[in-house]
């Protein structure tokens, strides 16, 4: 089957009968296809100058952007961004240099007006994938990537309050300080770092707040079950469910302590966690 990363005009009859194949049953294809078919209005213009070759290298630009945007996003404040000559490139290796004033239906894929302009366009993906937030779905499964496609290019985004941010800056403050202490205090040890996955507590946190207003309403959110992980579990534990910090230790440092208290010495690894609301 032809990439979609090379789909180009010599390619255009097996893009005919995919349209075919997506009008009389478009579940039959790829997912990648089905959007692609239903983001842009492709009856009338199969058979129209108008869809050229052009408006299969705008897709190919979306896809290359989808796939590796987060290698060009502004994560780094000690590297110089590299995203304009990224850019340059990419539309250089496309044949669109000299296209940024022209307009191309496959913006509707985007969710942007029909017929944007390829400037337009760029402008969106950038913002989207190469900002301060991006992602990194090319391992998923097609619909999965779908799924964070369509999320992620929502022109609502999250918006947070001051008091918020403060309130997710202490919460991974608090992370950041309990990961170091057991780290330092008990070497060695079986702690199921949340290193690598911080924003897990101000995000459970989030998931809990925002499930407060269903507390009253007709489907009454009772309680909140969590199958926990091994990662974060202290972390969770600890920050999310004010699991007392001494109980913790003590479990980390004498398990004489906890026969006493008649708790298996493991205890601190096998909670099901419920959260009553």
């Amino acid at each position: 089957m032809i990439s979609q990363r090379n789909i180009n005009r010599g390619n255009m009859e097996y893009m005919e009968s995919l349209f075919a194949q997506y009008l009389k049953n478009p579940k039959s294809l790829q997912p990648e296809w089905q959007t692609f078919f239903s983001g842009v209005e492709l009856a009338s213009e199969l058979s129209s100058p108008s869809f050229s070759a052009k408006e299969l290298a705008v897709y190919q630009l979306i896809f290359s952007y989808r796939e590796d945007g987060h290698l060009w996003a502004d994560l780094n404040p000690l590297q110089v961004n590299q995203l304009s000559a990224t850019r340059s490139r990419l539309l250089k290796q496309l044949g669109l240099q000299a296209d940024l004033g022209k307009t191309f239906q496959i913006s509707a894929l985007l969710g942007l007006p029909s017929e944007s302009k390829l400037k337009d366009i760029v402008a969106a993906l950038e913002k989207t994938y190469c900002g301060k937030i991006s992602i990194q779905v090319g391992g998923c499964q097609p619909e999965v990537r779908e799924w964070f496609y369509r999320e992620f290019e929502k022109e609502q985004h999250l918006q947070l309050s001051s008091d918020q941010k403060k309130n997710i800056f202490y919460d991974l403050a608090r992370v950041e300080a309990l990961e170091r202490f057991l780290h330092s205090r008990f070497v060695g040890a079986k702690r199921f770092s949340i290193e690598g996955a911080d924003v897990l507590i101000p995000m459970l946190g989030y998931l809990a707040e925002q499930s407060l207003p269903h507390a009253t309403s007709t489907d009454k959110i009772r309680e909140i079950v969590i199958g926990m992980a091994h990662r974060g579990r202290l972390n969770v534990l600890c920050n999310f469910l004010n699991k007392a910090l001494d109980l913790i230790f003590m479990e980390f440092d004498n398990s004489k302590n906890l026969q006493a208290l008649d708790m298996d010495g493991s205890v601190m690894y096998y909670w099901l966690i419920i959260l009553v609301i």
